[in-house]
């Protein structure tokens, strides 16, 4: 039996299923088209994580004026001391930005905790300041989000899956950007609250992009138009199911 990572790894992704008489049938492979998610304004997203080598990486940003993504500790649910940043262009869409948590920092770093990433503006020098470079989060709440970070012996455990838009169904399909296991296992749909596996699919450890994972054609059945599911990575606990 699959046993859960020591970090529970999730995402939701947002799907658009086929829209003739509200149902999906066996093969069918039509999907309406759906626009992008704009650009506009500050955005972050950030799944939880286990890695070794303390870099974070950030599943979706965007910030319409040069700025910063920041890593901040959490402090009792507020945000805490910065612990890394990186610098963010203005105007692009982006996926998968790697970003190093200070190396003293991870280097003392124990167990999971919690982090908030933050979209910051740039006063104009180019250098993130945090008493210069203002919060973007104090007037768009999507410009910031906490997550848990874990630390592994080898490699890393996370799932990055989402895009700008929808994910569109391809033959009752997903497909999950990347997924990273430092030890073989599964990438698992559910339906968001967790109660009904509705998809699965077992990987080797490493980095893997472009999982494509099978839906139970008796979930989709039921999906209208867009629908979520969560997607969760297993570590295999050594009997291969």
């Amino acid at each position: 039996m699959p046993s859960r990572v020591a970090l529970a790894l999730c995402v939701l992704a947002l799907l658009a299923a086929p829209v003739a008489a509200g149902t999906v049938a066996s093969g069918s492979s039509a999907v309406p088209e759906v626009g992008a998610v704009g650009t506009h304004g500050a955005h972050v997203t950030v799944g939880n994580q286990a890695v070794s080598d303390g870099t974070v990486v950030v599943e979706t940003l965007s910030t319409a004026a040069p700025g910063f993504v920041v890593l901040r500790a959490d402090d009792d649910g507020d945000p805490g001391d910065p612990v890394g940043h990186s610098a963010v262009p203005a105007g692009q869409f982006q996926t998968d930005v790697p970003v190093r948590v200070d190396a003293d920092v991870w280097e003392g770093w124990t167990g999971n905790r919690t982090l908030r990433a933050m979209v910051h503006h740039d006063d104009g020098d180019g250098t993130f300041d945090p008493d210069e470079d203002r919060s973007m989060a104090d007037r768009e709440s999507a410009a910031e989000t906490a997550f848990e970070l874990g630390r592994t012996d080898g490699r890393a455990d996370r799932v990055l899956a989402r895009v700008s838009g929808s994910h569109q169904l391809r033959d009752g399909r997903l497909t999950v950007r990347r997924v990273d296991l430092s030890a073989a296992g599964y990438v698992v749909a559910t339906s968001v609250d967790g109660d009904r596996v509705v998809g699965s699919r077992a990987l080797a450890a490493g980095t893997h992009e472009n999982v494509t994972v099978a839906l139970n054609e008796s979930f989709l059945a039921d999906r209208r138009q867009r629908f979520r599911v969560r997607l969760v990575a297993y570590r295999d606990d050594g009997d291969g199911t």
